[in-house]
């Protein structure tokens, strides 16, 4: 009974956002979407709130965006139409994976040069920028079961300070999704206003080359005309659930048969996203499926929606308010340098690597901030849709960074150097690494575009 209320809830938490939208005009003013406002109307029913919704139903919700966002990237593949030869090149999603490096070595580094400034025992906490923002709040729980595990060298403090430090990195992650909710809307309607300064008059608004609705493209109705919609539709849900479905079985397979003969390498198979897998089966489905004739885009494209729908729902219901009240300075010093290094690289570093910029870079924004459903979130606010070519790139540049970084091995590893031999030695070499990254990114950038 709880998944039928669990269900229910979010449905009719679901409409009245919706009803809430299209009655309020501020809210469709500064894009406030449904998904937000029934998430914040769940939250504020639960505990936190009036306590009107059981606690079992909030744990269901809170499995719930782990295992959708695989079917959403499942989905991205089936909805994008045929022919982009953008999507087989491999220097949109290189740039990518280093963009998501630059952003999270510069979160640790700014971290642990700023958490420098505060006592010792709080130096485990110089990670919970990168790991709260990046890596949400299931990483930032690891850390906690990480620093649990550790001993301050000399036993110099009790290790219920390394728990203490740790357990911070649960307020960073609610921190970061706020803000990054907050302060992603404005950059939406910034770029919105600015797009329509330079819109000329007569001039055709420009679409995502992906949209099916595009002039030309579209709606790629299915070839084999005899199905009728209950089959369409089936046939479409199946198409999503596939993918993902062979990619459980297949990490689980894969995993359990390397963990058994080289068990590093099998940690490194556990560690891979199951979303990437899924996007990744979701190729050769899709080509089968062409070849039978029984992609329509249309359904896929109402399915992804809804998929994402429920996804910032779930997340945005189930945070936990009540990490906000304690350690404001440390919390307030290391958000505020988080801040100022998210809005750095989006204004300054993701226009001159990124190909799609602003539309991959407000991704980035999200999961740099929050989660990735959150980047989502602003891509399709700008936009109306989220642009397949984007989410696609992200999707397949994931690999090369979750196993590491946002909460990954390299994530989890670093704390224990830094109580080590301290926030200093960690941020300057990170920082001496960084900095010509950077610099040696935008040149192949440039050399890239130059020869495009």
């Amino acid at each position: 009974m709880i998944a039928v209320s669990s269900i229910g809830f979010a449905c009719l938490a679901l409409a009245l956002g919706m009803i809430l939208y299209h009655r309020v005009e501020i809210l469709r003013r500064f894009l406030i979407q449904p998904a937000l406002l029934g998430g914040v109307l769940l939250l504020l029913l639960g505990g936190q709130g009036f306590s009107l919704v059981s606690p079992p139903n909030y744990e269901a919700w809170s499995q719930w965006p782990g295992f959708l966002i695989s079917f959403l990237f499942s989905s991205l593949i089936l909805a994008a139409p045929t022919g982009d030869a953008r999507l087989r090149r491999g220097g949109a999603v290189f740039f990518q994976g280093a963009y998501v490096w630059v952003l999270a070595i510069g979160q640790i580094a700014i971290g642990l040069f700023i958490i420098s400034l505060f006592d010792k025992k709080w130096w485990l906490a110089g990670h919970i920028i990168e790991i709260g923002w990046m890596g949400g709040h299931g990483s930032a729980a690891a850390l906690i079961a990480v620093a649990d595990s550790m001993q301050w060298p000399a036993q110099e403090l009790p290790a219920s300070t390394l728990h203490d430090a740790a357990q911070l990195g649960l307020f960073s992650a609610t921190i970061g999704l706020l803000y990054g909710a907050v302060s992603g809307m404005a950059m939406v309607n910034w770029i919105r206003r600015k797009e329509k300064r330079l819109q000329r008059p007569g001039k055709p608004e420009s679409r995502d080359p992906l949209d099916a609705r595009a002039p030309g493209r579209g709606a790629q109705k299915a070839t084999g005309g005899s199905m009728d919609d209950n089959a369409g539709w089936l046939v479409a849900i199946l198409g999503t659930v596939i993918p993902v479905v062979l990619a459980y079985f297949l990490l689980s397979i894969v995993g359990t048969f390397v963990h058994s003969i080289y068990p590093a390498a099998g940690t490194w198979i556990e560690k891979m996203p199951l979303f990437f897998v899924a996007l990744t089966l979701a190729f050769p489905v899709r080509k089968l499926m062409d070849a039978s004739g029984l992609v329509e885009t249309e359904r896929y494209q109402i399915l992804n929606s809804l998929i994402l729908e429920f996804l910032i729902l779930s997340a945005v219901a189930t945070l936990n308010l009540g990490l906000l009240l304690d350690s404001w300075p440390i919390l307030l010093a290391l958000s505020a340098g988080g801040a100022v290094w998210t809005g750095f690289c989006f204004w300054m570093i993701a226009p001159r690597i990124l190909e799609d910029h602003p539309d991959l870079s407000l991704i980035n924004y999200g999961m740099s901030t929050g989660v990735t459903a959150l980047g989502l979130l602003l891509v399709r606010a700008l936009r109306g849709k989220i642009p397949s070519h984007s989410a696609t790139v992200y999707g397949m540049a994931a690999p090369f960074s979750a196993p590491f970084i946002g909460g990954g091995i390299l994530s989890l590893l670093l704390p224990l150097w830094t109580i080590t031999v301290g926030p200093w030695w960690i941020a300057g070499l990170l920082s001496l690494t960084l900095i010509p990254s950077v610099l040696a990114l935008i040149w192949m950038r440039r050399k890239s575009s130059s020869h495009e």
